[in-house]
């Protein structure tokens, strides 16, 4: 991009996933502002000014809103009320409705539905009380998940017998769901932009103690389920009316498709788009806040990603020392602190061959878990 824009680009937060998204608006020529609640966050690698400030601090969010031509955020536990107000007065092509809906999983499986996208049975519960009424309909094994402010397994607990009660907290409010088996867990990531919608190949997901452990792209999935997927994912970023990336998350048991949940940003099962696709899930987001045509997503290789978490880190450098036949890329957070399961850094392998991806994975993972 010709750098006579310099167009300023705001980010309401400044963890990995802003990073990235900074580091091709800097390469595309852009300025780059961001407003977090920390000092030292990853986004500060690439950012030409960096504010402080409580994301419920509408005055603040204002005034730095007022230095940016266009802002995005790139996480969804935002105040979807701020962002409303901000979106009166600034450009946030995201808007505030998906925010809206992400946050609360009562709204969102709700939403859904409304769709006539298939979810699991749930029901709403604010004590052990009605957390044992609720048992008795839906049956064990049992999993329950906070209403707000859940992610990577936060607020989220299994019961398999009357005994786990006990360990319910009170005046939670939680959705409470069926435990299924899966056959696997997809996530798309898709992007809307003013007049068209593109979607990346659905990425397999598999986690360990519901977090994100590694992904596989493409997923080795049914072509009518591939189609029912895409198809769900389509409509909820349209009936949104949702400019941006977005990574919806999907279940499939017994060959039926249950939709999960829904992320309003890019998403870390797509970091591996950036090795290989022709264009990433950063540049995608990018493209359509910024108003840009979106180009056609064509993936030449079969990929994985290995997350690295806190407990792994320091096996980090080891990878360098190990042959590899796939082509491997780490990306390094530069986070400040490192703690047990927190997401410091990925590692994204491509390869021609699915076979010698999935191995070098393997081989990677192994690798990072001091084997």
């Amino acid at each position: 991009m010709n750098r006579q824009h310099q167009k300023v680009i705001g980010f309401l937060g400044g963890g990995q996933l802003g990073m990235m998204i900074a580091a091709c608006a800097k390469q595309w020529g852009y300025r780059v502002h961001s407003y977090d609640e920390h000092e030292d966050v990853s986004i500060c690698s690439y950012t030409d000014k960096h504010i402080v400030g409580r994301f419920n601090d509408y005055e603040a969010m204002d005034a730095f809103c007022q230095t940016c031509d266009v802002i995005t955020y790139e996480f969804e536990n935002i105040d979807s009320t701020v962002v409303e107000r901000l979106a009166l007065k600034h450009a946030i092509p995201q808007g505030s409705k998906a925010l809206w809906y992400a946050s609360n999983r009562v709204r969102e499986q709700a939403f859904a539905k409304s769709l006539a996208i298939r979810t699991l049975d749930s029901i709403v519960v604010r004590s052990s009380d009605e957390l044992a009424s609720a048992a008795k309909k839906l049956g064990f094994p049992l999993i329950s998940k906070s209403v707000v402010l859940g992610y990577d397994g936060h607020g989220q607990m299994r019961f398999d017998s009357e005994a786990d009660f006990e360990s319910y907290p009170d005046q939670l409010e939680s959705i409470l769901q069926r435990f299924i088996p899966l056959d696997m867990e997809v996530s798309v990531i898709v992007v809307r932009g003013s007049d068209t919608v593109r979607c990346f190949e659905p990425i397999e997901n598999i986690h360990t103690q519901s977090i994100l452990d590694y992904s596989i792209s493409p997923a080795r999935l049914d072509p009518a389920l591939k189609q029912e997927i895409l198809e769900a994912s389509i409509k909820v970023v349209s009936a949104l009316d949702y400019q941006g990336v977005m990574a919806l998350e999907f279940f499939i048991s017994g060959g039926v498709v249950y939709f999960n949940e829904m992320a309003p940003r890019v998403h870390n099962s797509g970091h591996l788009t950036h090795e290989a696709c022709n264009c990433s899930q950063f540049a995608m987001h990018l493209h359509s806040i910024c108003q840009h045509p979106l180009p056609r997503i064509i993936q030449p290789y079969e990929a994985i990603m290995v997350n690295v978490l806190g407990e792994n880190y320091r096996c980090l450098d080891r990878i360098n020392e190990v042959a590899l036949d796939s082509a491997a890329a780490i990306h390094d957070y530069h986070k400040d602190q490192m703690k047990r399961n927190r997401k410091m850094a990925h590692v994204t392998l491509v390869s021609d061959s699915r076979q010698q991806v999935l191995k070098d994975g393997m081989k990677v993972r192994d690798i990072l878990h001091g084997k």
